[in-house]
């Protein structure tokens, strides 16, 4: 996995989010805010990919301090001091990140559709224990059901009638895990990599709106070519919204290629995470992976989708304010250059101050990705060692398996593709648009 990513600089204009405001003052005594951030690091949970792959775009939150590792501290938001906490911290407080609430009222969005839409996923390897996953995910935190049974969750190969990829269950997975020999528990480790995106995207989606209906396509590989294909099975299910919250080099694709099924599609709304290292991924840890502007995020015919940082959500989970993400990861972005920028763009009054002559222009409009304002999760295969235990002084007094804290522009792209009406109007005005980013539905506050 990549080691924990440094603290950057001030990001170019052409990743600015909202303005940030000012949260309401509270008495220290009366509230509890989260822990600083040097009590914690991040982690990506699936390496830099090899050229003609992708790579996914989850970013977790890591408790490093003892008192991190206790969650006695709420993640993202404030909370009034005497309530009544559980002895056990639990996701439904907050003390393992953002919960559906906190997205509706922050985002001020409504829990369901206007009316029925189906948001597909597209990931790589299959996640055995998705649905299971998810069932828990709903019940702990009081959502609908979103099962098989009830019609409301699929989950599905690249190809019609094919069976799912690798890996069969979740035993095969944690036995290669164990494997003598590298390369399979390298892949193993890839796999489950992706299993923690498949998490985070369906578990944010069903979230975000409750009443979708949520078709999970599963590539065989990372590789570009079969996630594309993942992409034209997720049209052909009839998906009137597409998630992507995964990224490859843009060099390796021929413009060419992008003037077809499946990213020009003008019947469906599709979402891609911009990427989590910053204008042109300058922020990756190694020169190879930098200069570099994200694919699909980088295609004029989706809606590129990068990141912001949530100020603390006041008490209630009020909107206090949204900065561009920056510091232990970044929004991504940057110039395209391969694709050239549609009209919209162009033809922006402010569009020569934006320094992309020409080429497209990434991203389009921002959510919460900032690990420190994460997503609680769960996840069933999530290695012991990413959902920390906790300590006391002297032993261990009391687990806490399988729920995790994520971000990264992961989490933006379901929140903005399961928002079907918010993303539908980012797509009908994006000719109108200039390349100033902001949160999908942000309250009449934001500057």
């Amino acid at each position: 996995m990549r080691s924990p990513l440094p603290k950057l600089p001030t990001l170019t204009a052409l990743a600015l989010a909202v303005c940030a405001a000012s949260p309401a003052a509270a008495a220290a005594s009366e509230t509890v805010a989260p822990l600083p951030p040097s009590n914690y690091g991040v982690r990506a949970a699936c390496d830099e990919p090899p050229p003609g792959f992708a790579s996914c775009l989850a970013l977790q939150l890591v408790p490093l301090t003892q008192e991190a590792r206790r969650h006695a501290h709420p993640i993202g938001m404030v909370r009034p001091a005497t309530r009544a906490r559980p002895a056990v911290p639990s996701p439904k407080t907050g003390e393992l990140g953002l919960r559906p609430q906190d997205l509706h009222t922050a985002y001020s969005l409504p829990t369901s559709a206007p009316s029925e839409q189906t948001i597909a996923i597209v990931d790589a390897y299959n996640d055995p224990a998705a649905e299971a996953d998810l069932k828990t995910y709903s019940e702990e935190l009081g959502l609908p059901l979103c099962t098989k049974a009830n019609g409301c969750f699929s989950q599905v190969s690249q190809e019609a009638g094919a069976p799912l990829p690798f890996p069969e269950s979740v035993a095969e997975l944690e036995e290669l895990e164990e494997s003598p020999s590298p390369e399979v528990r390298e892949e193993a480790e890839e796999a489950a990599g992706w299993g923690v995106e498949i998490t985070l995207d369906i578990e944010s989606a069903h979230a975000t709106c409750q009443s979708c209906h949520i078709v999970l396509v599963e590539a065989a590989s990372p590789a570009t070519e079969d996630l594309t294909q993942a992409e034209l099975r997720a049209e052909a299910l009839g998906a009137t919204v597409i998630s992507n919250s995964w990224g490859a080099a843009e060099e390796a694709i021929e413009a060419t290629s992008d003037q077809h099924a499946p990213f020009d599609d003008p019947g469906v709304v599709i979402t891609a995470s911009a990427g989590d290292d910053g204008f042109r991924n300058w922020a990756a840890p190694h020169a190879f992976e930098r200069n570099i502007t994200s694919y699909p995020a980088s295609s004029p015919h989706v809606v590129a989708v990068g990141g912001t940082r949530l100020a603390p959500l006041g008490l209630g989970g009020t909107w206090q304010g949204e900065t561009v993400w920056n510091g232990s990861g970044a929004g991504g972005g940057g110039c395209s250059v391969r694709f050239t920028a549609p009209a919209w763009q162009q033809q922006a009054a402010d569009w020569s101050s934006v320094g992309c002559a020409t080429k497209r222009a990434v991203a389009d409009v921002s959510a919460d990705a900032d690990p420190y304002t994460g997503f609680a999760i769960y996840d069933t295969d999530a290695p012991g060692e990413l959902c920390e235990t906790l300590y006391s002084e002297a032993e261990v007094i009391h687990s806490l398996p399988s729920w995790c804290t994520y971000g990264g522009t992961s989490l933006a792209s379901p929140i903005v593709a399961s928002r079907s009406r918010a993303a539908r109007a980012a797509s009908r005005s994006r000719r109108k648009r200039s390349t100033r980013t902001s949160a999908p539905h942000p309250p009449a506050s934001t500057t």
